[in-house]
């Protein structure tokens, strides 16, 4: 996976005020597999990103990039 590409995406998203969407690549607590939302927040450095999900609950990841990316599939 390049990472770098992906995080060049995420961090082009947030200075262009826009926001990619995330999607689940497998199971996270009450979070399924393939369950997709906007990404609202990309702050790398703090290790903290958010999702707004359709059913318009948000959720905050408390994690290093490297697990947000296994985790989370970004499309633009």
């Amino acid at each position: 996976m390049n990472t770098e590409g992906l995080k060049k995406g995420l961090q082009s998203m947030l200075e262009n005020k826009e926001h990619g969407i995330g999607t689940m690549k497998k199971d996270h607590g009450d979070l399924k597999e393939g369950i997709s939302g906007t990404i609202t927040a990309y702050l790398p450095e703090m290790e903290k990103f958010a999702i707004e999900f359709n059913d318009d609950t948000w959720i905050t990841f408390s994690m290093t990039e490297e697990e947000f990316i296994e985790l989370v599939e970004v499309n633009k």
